[in-house]
């Protein structure tokens, strides 16, 4: 939402001695149609109006189309959900109405040699990358998997011939493609095969209490090869309005 459309002026009520602040706003983007106009002066301003439960509600109460409804002391935008897929920076501002989102993530995958990036988010939350691992070699041409170090709420390893699963780009922690532990063998007549995976990246997710125009820093973790179409790569999801 535009941040120019919150009006410089509030509407205060005051009830059993305790004053409600009310943000105003010029333009229905905000608040749709379910609104109060006001006009202050020449200028036509608007309230958002909602049910007498809502937990944005304040004492003043409107008669619309037949029904009570609460002036709200602010706006509250609809649902949105905002995934960042591609390893890199990015940057998060809280929008108008917005105090509280939600954000899940997770590392990208470690490989054989090194470890896969961490995923942050401001400094509120981060899913550390997957671990590294050494290769193994075994004789007689028989495959030879490592597991890998991992710390909580690391993928779950699918076996000694497979890497650690990785996670769906979801608020819960379902298994998925993103954040797998890199795998790699080969073969060496003097050695026999060898081979060995990385960690999956870690996975975290939580609630957080913002303020309108705080603005954070995104990282989304990449594979050790820096790989930007790998199913190894970390993500980034975030989630505000509604019932966040």
């Amino acid at each position: 939402m535009d941040k120019v459309a919150l009006y410089s002026k509030q509407l205060h009520i005051r009830k059993a001695g305790v004053v409600s602040d009310i943000n105003l706003y010029t333009t229905l983007n905000e608040t749709g149609n379910s609104a109060l106009a006001i006009k202050d002066g020449e200028t036509t301003v608007y309230a958002k109006l909602g049910a007498t439960t809502d937990a944005l509600t304040s004492p003043l109460r409107v008669r619309k189309n037949g029904e009570t409804r609460a002036v709200l002391t602010q706006a509250k935008p609809t649902y949105t959900e905002v995934a960042y897929t591609t390893p890199g920076t990015y940057t998060f501002t809280v929008p108008i109405g917005v105090t509280r989102i939600r954000v899940a993530l997770c590392g990208g995958g470690g490989s054989i040699l090194a470890p896969g990036g961490a995923s942050s988010f401001g400094s509120l939350i981060t899913a550390e990358g997957g671990k590294g691992n050494n290769l193994l070699a075994t004789p007689n041409g028989y495959p030879g998997y490592l597991y890998s170090e991992r710390g909580p709420n690391y993928g779950t390893d699918q076996s000694k011939s497979g890497a650690p699963f990785g996670f769906a780009v979801s608020f819960t922690n379902t298994k998925g493609s993103y954040g797998k532990g890199l795998i790699s063998s080969s073969f060496n007549p003097a050695f026999g095969r060898f081979g060995g995976y990385g960690g999956s990246g870690a996975y975290d997710s939580n609630y957080f209490a913002v303020n309108l125009g705080d603005v954070y820093t995104i990282k989304v973790g990449t594979d050790p090869t820096g790989s930007l179409v790998s199913d190894t790569r970390g993500f980034v999801l975030v989630a505000y309005g509604g019932d966040v």
